[in-house]
C-alpha cells in the first residue's frame, strides 16, 4: 500500500484547499463587527433600511444595523460606480463639488452645478 503525501496532486476533478488560501479569502472580504463581540465575514451588499446585506460563498444574509458595531471594508475593493458628473475641489476650503465642467481656461473654471445654475 502507497502513502499518499499532501504534495502530490490531486485527481481529476478533485480540489484541494490549503490553510494559506483560506486566510487570503478571508482577508479579502468586508468585516462586520457586531455588539455581542462576533464578527461576520462576506462582502458587504447593500446597507439600505435598518439591514445590512452581506454575502458570503454564494449565500446571502442580512444583519440588523442595531447589531453592528461597526464595517471595515476591504481595502482592496474598487467601486464599480462611474460617476456621470465631474468633480472640482475648492481651493478656498477644499470642499468638494459634483458639478459639469463647462469652460476651462488658465486659473478659472466654468461649471454647471446639479440645480442648472452656472458659476465661475
Amino acid at each position: 500500500m502507497k502513502a499518499e503525501s499532501a504534495s502530490e496532486t490531486p485527481a481529476p476533478g478533485k480540489k484541494t484547499v490549503t490553510r494559506r488560501a483560506r486566510e487570503d479569502t478571508i482577508a479579502s472580504l468586508d468585516k462586520v463587527h457586531l455588539t455581542d463581540g462576533s464578527v461576520q465575514y462576506g462582502k458587504v451588499m447593500e446597507m439600505g433600511g435598518n439591514t445590512v446585506s452581506l454575502q458570503y460563498r454564494g449565500a446571502a444574509k442580512r444583519i440588523l444595523k442595531a447589531d453592528v458595531e461597526k464595517i471595515l471594508f476591504y481595502e482592496g475593493r474598487r467601486s464599480h460606480q462611474k460617476l456621470d458628473t465631474d468633480l472640482v475641489v475648492l481651493k478656498v476650503n477644499e470642499h468638494r463639488v459634483p458639478c459639469k465642467i463647462l469652460k476651462e481656461s488658465g486659473g478659472e473654471i466654468r461649471v454647471e452645478l446639479a440645480t442648472g445654475n452656472k458659476a465661475t
